[in-house]
């Protein structure tokens, strides 16, 4: 299935930037929308300090910072020896990994304890470190467009244009929430966007950006044409995600795709790979003069060995000191540190073993049969990790493919701006469940409101309730369209008009272990609720009601429904009322 794209039918150019910030390297894909133009997806190939500029299509996600703060070198320009040697003289401090520091503290797959992510400068928050990033990655789109589209470059970003710039930010499946609270606030700290602006900010996940890549490029095998479904594994360098989609024929003339199965996320990316390696160095150089070289040994294993390997049965090298440095005892030979086979295959066994259990986990759980497996992320280049998981899982009659070598380190920014463009995926598979906290009506012939009578309250009309119910709206692994409404009736009573000209209400979800029936009550597994998003809305327009208690006293009471859609890449609500038998929504 190939995307046929029309001309662009908006008369204000328009700019759609993707940004892929990785644990360990970052790109751009961008499109331009100019008036009876087809839209292009195209990348940002020239970074300052690039070996090969127009070649690479992503930097190393490195900085530097001054001991006051100040930035010092980002990207290519801080990965290297000359940078290295200017660091070290100036005191100045390396961050590299500073994506984990925004990952979900509460997680089903959390990050191993053994695993010790690099400090962020004493002085600097993450959304400072994630500000800094995104800024330079902006500058950096901003003066490739202008260098690569002559007119149109500029005009789009000029200001006296007031074109729109939609900046779409990535994150590995299961980041929204606090993560996307948090990358919100450094891309308005950054500039990206402003309040009141014209410019937005929207996310995705890196699963679902991964997929939408295949979609781009027409890699749909025949079983996926006639219904089956495809996982999607991005192999990244923190993350591996996990995302399974089917066509859905009943929407679209059966061109539009539906997830089929939760998502998953785990902390098995490859540079967890290089740490087993330096856990190994570390026993194995104990007490030698070498002890000080495995720090150079495993960014040597990083870029080279590592990318390489592919055979358990040939030895690796890692080259790293000179002619001189020889010490049989530590199979080091001439500057090069010998390693067997086997032992380089254990320290990615691992991210085998994960991704097979994962993709058999998912297809029993899936709602449609799954035949094909796609293999996509800078990991997925190494050729022992993609021969291992496809010999393993041929044998459950699957089918592992891995896309073009130069479509697998840009598959999650070009995947978002298809998203942007196209909107393939339209409906998603809540990993948890959602639902807002009430007061439930006591009712003597359930057992637990018994239990519960001494925290009853009064309301004003004069009933008694049960307050830290949970009222569900949706269930865990219910899949949901991104048009599906759900519907919360918010019912409220004040003594006073003024009380009642505002709402905020907290939509919570649940990510325990009890079943729904378990979880009615908010008390039962406090850790297990987490706050999702908050629902703030202006009521002046909504009309007001008077009730009396019993004749003894009146109070205000308002009536609204909470409309949530949660099927779609990012939540989003609505306050709807009747007046005089007409339905009203808020903006």
């Amino acid at each position: 299935m190939t995307i046929k794209r029309v001309p662009y039918e908006g008369h204000k150019h328009k700019l759609i930037v993707a940004f892929d910030v990785g644990t360990t390297f970052s790109g751009v894909s961008y499109s331009i929308l100019d008036h009876g133009v087809v839209p292009k997806i195209e990348h940002v190939t020239k970074f300052p300090g690039q070996a090969k500029p127009g070649v690479d299509s992503k930097i190393p996600s490195i900085m530097y910072y001054d001991q006051k703060g100040k930035v010092c070198a980002i990207g290519e320009e801080a990965d290297g020896d000359s940078v290295e040697e200017k660091a070290e003289d100036n005191n100045w401090i390396k961050l590299e990994w500073f994506k984990m520091h925004y990952r979900p503290r509460k997680s089903s797959n959390p990050l191993p304890t053994t695993i010790k992510i690099p400090p962020l400068p004493p002085t600097k928050s993450i959304i400072d470190i994630l500000s800094d990033f995104l800024h330079y990655l902006n500058e950096c789109t901003k003066q490739y467009i202008e260098d690569s589209h002559p007119g149109i470059g500029t005009r789009v970003l000029s200001r006296d244009s007031k074109s729109k710039i939609e900046y779409i930010l990535s994150h590995p499946n299961r980041w929204d929430g606090s993560p996307r609270g948090l990358m919100r606030q450094a891309a308005e700290k950054a500039g990206l966007i402003s309040p009141g602006g014209i410019n937005e900010v929207t996310f995705i996940s890196e699963g679902e950006a991964s997929v939408n890549m295949c979609i781009e490029h027409d890699l749909l095998s025949d079983s996926i044409r006639k219904g089956d479904g495809v996982i999607v594994v991005d192999a990244g360098g923190g993350t591996i995600d996990f995302s399974a989609y089917a066509l859905d024929k009943k929407k679209s003339g059966g061109k539009v795709f539906q997830e089929i199965v939760e998502s998953q996320s785990h902390f098995m990316g490859s540079e967890f790979v290089t740490e087993r390696l330096g856990d190994h160095l570390k026993k194995l150089l104990k007490g030698s003069k070498y002890q000080e070289d495995i720090p150079n040994m495993k960014k040597i294993f990083n870029k080279k060995t590592k990318c390489t390997f592919r055979n358990i049965n040939d030895p690796c090298f890692i080259h790293f000191g000179s002619l001189r440095d020889s010490d049989p005892q530590y199979k080091i030979i001439k500057g090069k540190l010998r390693l067997d086979g086997k032992t380089v295959a254990s320290f990615i066994n691992p991210v085998v073993d994960c991704i097979v259990d994962t993709v058999c986990e998912m297809r029993r759980n899936s709602s449609k049969p799954i035949s094909t497996i796609f293999l996509v992320g800078g990991f997925a280049n190494n050729d022992y990790l993609f021969n291992e998981v496809k010999n393993s899982l041929s044998a459950y009659g699957l089918t592992i493919n891995r896309p073009g070598i130069a479509s697998l380190n840009k598959a999650v920014a070009e995947g978002a701006i298809t998203y942007a463009l196209d909107n393939p995926v339209r409906s998603r598979v809540m990993y948890r469940a959602y639902g807002v906290e009430c007061n439930i009506l006591y009712d003597p012939q359930y057992a637990d409101h018994v239990q519960r009578i001494s925290q009853c309250i009064t309301l004003h009309s004069g009933k008694k309730a049960i307050p830290k119910g949970f009222h569900r709206l949706v269930s865990k692994a219910k899949q949901l369209s991104d048009t599906q409404e759900l519907t919360c009736q918010y019912v409220r009573s004040a003594q006073y008009v003024s009380e009642l000209r505002e709402i905020t209400k907290e939509v919570f979800c649940y990510q325990g272990n009890l079943p729904p029936e378990k979880y009615k009550w908010m008390d039962t597994d406090p850790s297990g609720f987490q706050r999702y998003f908050t629902v703030m809305a202006n009521l002046s327009n909504v009309p007001i009601s008077t009730s009396s208690n019993g004749g003894r006293s009146t109070h205000y009471r308002i009536e609204v429904n909470i409309i949530l859609l949660l099927g779609g890449t990012e939540p989003k609500a609505q306050i709807a009322w009747k007046d005089s038998r007409v339905r009203h929504y808020s903006d």
